[in-house]
């Protein structure tokens, strides 16, 4: 009798951890803010040309 009651108990308690996930989840989900590599920080091509230019050729100085 007392096997069935423990066998219960941790299912209760792994059944309650899930849904705690998944509440957690989807409430992250629904906040809209989802954390994106650095690449999500777009750097114009010409801007990075110019860069990638200077360093190559040894350029001093911001040209803009």
């Amino acid at each position: 009798m007392k096997r069935r009651r423990y066998v219960a108990a941790g299912l209760v308690g792994v059944v309650g951890l899930a849904v705690a996930v998944l509440i957690a989840v989807l409430g992250f989900l629904a906040s809209g803010y989802v954390p994106t590599a650095p690449s999500s920080y777009v750097i114009g091509l010409g801007e990075w040309s110019r860069h990638q230019q200077d360093v190559d050729h040894g350029a001093s100085g911001n040209r803009r």
